[in-house]
This record gives C-alpha cells, structure tokens and sequence, in this order.
C-alpha cells in the first residue's frame, strides 16, 4: 500500500508499506513509462516500457507486491541496478516531507477567511493570522 507519493521534476516518488517493495520511482521515456522498484534489502530493478494502466494498477493497489508480481514484474524485462542505501531514500523521502510542510504552512498563511462576533458584529476579513479589513456591521461597505 502506498504510503507517500512526490512528484518532481518529472519523476514520480512512491514510498510503499509492503513486505517486499519500499519504493518506486516512474519517469517517462520514449513510448512508455520506465520503473524502478526498490526491494527491502536495496535490491533495485529497472523495468521499461510499461504501460500507464499498468504503473496506475501496480501503485495504486491494496498489495503492493501482488499487483507488482502480476502488472509488472511477469510482464516487462528488468536491468539489474546497483542496490540502493535504504538510509539514503529514507532521508529523501523526509526532506521530501519536510518540504511539504513549508510549502503547505505558506499555503496556509495565504487562506482568507472571515471572523465575525455576533455580539458585538465587528467583522475582519483576514489573510493567515493578518488582519486586512475591520469594520462593524451595518457601518461598513465593501464597494
């Protein structure tokens, strides 16, 4: 099952919770896609030419290794990479997240929203934690 997914660059980053599988990474080339799979252990393989339908079913699935086995690993040719430092992707995969967070903190500072006290009908129109606009019901005017 997938666990956290990027997409940068280019390239599609998929950390998996799965007995056998840990990461993938999808980038396009030439006529179909081509897939990394990085096994626990680091052992890495390369797959080429696979179709989108079957890079969707294979990272989308309730079991990672069944559907890799089933749209992926039986039906397209495989290089033997290096292995991979599992320490070194992990710490990918938490810059990645860390990154994110920042990005998703700024998002967050961006977001207007209004606060209104019915008791008192002051109104403020707000930008993240700024106050932009304030006023009293019935003694303001926006246009």
């Amino acid at each position: 099952m997938k666990l956290y997914s990027k997409y940068e660059n280019g390239i599609e980053h998929v950390w998996y919770e799965s007995s056998n599988i840990v990461y993938s990474q999808c980038y396009d080339k030439g006529a179909g896609k081509s897939l990394k799979l990085v096994f626990k252990g680091g052992r890495t393989y390369l797959y080429t030419g696979v179709s989108i339908d079957d890079y969707i079913l294979f990272k989308d699935a309730q079991s990672t290794g069944e559907s890799a086995n089933k749209n992926i690993i039986k039906k397209y040719k495989a290089v033997r990479l290096e292995d991979v430092d599992l320490d070194r992707l992990n710490k990918m995969r938490d810059e990645f997240i860390e990154s994110d967070n920042e990005i998703n903190k700024t998002i967050g500072s961006l977001i207007y929203h209004i606060e209104a006290n019915k008791e008192t009908g002051e109104i403020r129109l707000m930008l993240g934690d700024k106050v932009l606009y304030e006023g009293v019901e019935g003694k303001i005017s926006l246009i």
